[in-house]
């Protein structure tokens, strides 16, 4: 309320006043009188006498709840704190929903709540306006909880080239068998792929993890892992990328084709180049073709442009599985492919030659190396009638189970109950371990030097005739101690051998271990003493100076003095 007077204005003794007065006279409040807004004269006094003028005060606290699944929504609550306050109507509203509380004269805090508001709308101002006073405090709405079904599916395919994508001649697979499992690798249910290889699961629920398992379907093969995922959905997220490819059936017009596949080391060592040559024989009477399916072990990699192919053949490189495709081989004929890998990895390395009725395979043996105190467990398939091993050629006695523990370096092989004739479960050549050399190297540790007489940190420790391609670390104390290393992980030597240039001068004599790692990780470790600079003495240094006798006895044939 406003009221503009022309003259003085008196608020009588006891009376209450709501508003603003604006005089051009003089305001007085009587005893006792109250007047909640303001007053202003322009051209007269203002006069109290024991009155109260006031405005009412407001803050305003918020809590927001979380949201409610069921319907993506969300409440705040809170409380609308007074002074001064008279009675009327607040109202409150956050630019979406809109609420009134009743106020009585002289409360101090009335309560609200909002109801029904959308979860995952960001920030919001709720302001609540009573009176002449505003208050407002922001806030984030929670996010959205809403939990719309998911999906997951993709495609099932022939993968003729095994790149992982469906191209070129890749084809759907029908009927394959997939099936949806849970985050502990549990079943859920299983679905068959469609004519065009597609399939679909529905319903999902998101935050969910989801793996997909898929069964290989009869006469294809599986390269790599046929379980993709896990895979976490969103809420409403049809997810159709996970697919899966299967290296198709070998089919041949001829069952009188024969494949061989030799090497050209039977013993090797990292970074060595392995020849393999494939030979394909037709010793039937009439023409053939196949698809010879080549595959080497992890641990090689295939040397680009290495490969020789037969002319009319053509070889598509994978890794590790290459296919060899012939369209015509004449009754009678043999045709060879060689290709080249490098070895990467110690052990036994493979190649695996397969055509519709034939599987061959030749090895290398890449001798581990071992370290002193290593040990190294070899198994083979169980359920063999029988199992032999051997050391250097000689039978270990009591090693009667498919599984060899070795300690010690030898040239470790098995035999078994093979009436095939073939190659044992384990191989047809030998697991060798050699023990590797430790490193060699010396040692030093030199004391810090003196600035007059303060020893600087400048102590040092120093390595000499040392392998360059060695690795070291050091630590404090008699033993070397791998999770307290003061030069962090294993880094190669430097070229000068100092490993350390700023030790400080110990307090007393300080052990310092260095240990020196070879490219196998075995290692010699050095103990030092670091020995305490001492300072307190000047520097000896060279001094001239000139000797006189200036006193002497009398002698025998010394001139007489008078």
């Amino acid at each position: 309320m406003y009221f503009q007077v022309n003259g003085a204005v008196n608020i009588g003794i006891g009376a209450f006043f709501k508003g603003t007065i604006l005089a051009n006279g003089a305001i007085s409040l009587l005893t006792g009188a109250t007047l909640v807004g303001r007053g202003l004269s322009t051209a007269g006094a203002i006069s109290l006498n024991d009155n109260i003028v006031a405005n009412p005060v407001l803050t305003l606290s918020l809590t927001a709840g979380s949201c409610v699944s069921t319907t993506n929504q969300y409440s705040i609550s809170g409380a609308v704190s007074l002074t001064n306050a008279l009675a009327g109507t607040a109202t409150l509203t956050d630019g979406t929903s809109t609420t009134t509380i009743s106020i009585a004269a002289g409360a101090t805090s009335i309560p609200y709540n909002l109801t029904g508001l959308t979860s995952g709308t960001g920030s919001h101002t709720l302001t609540v306006s009573y009176d002449c006073g505003v208050a407002s405090v922001t806030y984030t709405a929670p996010a959205s909880c809403s939990t719309a079904p998911a999906s997951l599916g993709g495609l099932v395919f022939s993968d003729g080239n095994n790149d992982g994508v469906q191209n070129g001649s890749d084809t759907p697979i029908s009927g394959a068998v997939v099936t949806l499992l849970n985050g502990a690798s549990s079943p859920i249910l299983s679905t068959t792929t469609s004519p065009s290889g597609l399939y679909s699961f529905t319903g999902l629920t998101a935050g969910i993890p989801y793996s997909v398992s898929f069964t290989t379907p009869t006469g294809y093969s599986a390269i790599g892992s046929t379980i993709t995922g896990p895979i976490t959905l969103t809420s409403g997220e049809n997810n159709s990328s996970l697919v899966k490819g299967f290296l198709p059936p070998i089919t041949t017009s001829n069952p009188a084709l024969s494949v061989q596949v030799s090497v050209s080391l039977s013993k090797a060592k990292l970074g060595d180049v392995l020849t393999y040559s494939l030979v394909l024989t037709n010793t039937g009477s009439t023409s053939a073709t196949t698809t010879v399916r080549d595959s080497i072990s992890t641990g090689t990699s295939y040397i680009a442009g290495s490969a020789t192919v037969p002319a009319g053949t053509s070889l598509t490189v994978g890794q590790p599985v290459s296919l060899w495709n012939v369209p015509i081989i004449a009754a009678g004929q043999s045709l060879t492919l060689t290709f080249q890998v490098r070895v990467d990895s110690t052990g036994i390395l493979y190649n695996i030659a397969t055509i519709a009725g034939d599987t061959v395979k030749a090895c290398t043996s890449i001798p581990v190396k071992m370290c002193v105190g290593d040990e190294y467990t070899l198994t083979v398939p169980a359920g063999r009638a029988s199992y032999k091993w051997y050391k250097d050629g000689l039978l270990i006695q009591g090693q009667t189970s498919n599984v060899l523990v070795v300690t010690e370096p030898g040239t470790y092989s098995l035999g078994v109950d093979n009436v095939t004739g073939l190659c044992p479960d384990f191989s047809c050549c030998p697991f060798i371990v050699e023990l590797d050399t430790l490193p060699a190297y010396q040692a030093l540790a030199i004391g810090a030097t003196c600035l007059g007489n303060s020893p600087q940190n400048n102590g040092q420790l120093v390595l000499s005739k040392f392998n360059p391609n060695h690795t070291y670390q050091y630590s404090l104390g008699a033993t070397f101690d791998p999770t307290a290393s003061l030069s962090g992980t294993p880094q190669l030597i430097p070229a000068n051998g100092l490993i350390a240039s700023t030790l400080p001068s110990p307090v007393v004599s300080q052990l310092y271990t260095v240990r020196v790692y070879n490219t196998s990780g075995c290692y010699t470790d050095r103990t030092l003493l670091l020995l305490p600079t001492v300072c307190g003495c000047p520097v000896d240094i060279c001094v001239p100076f000139v000797m006189a006798q200036t006193k002497r006895p009398k002698r025998i044939g010394d001139p007489i003095i008078p």
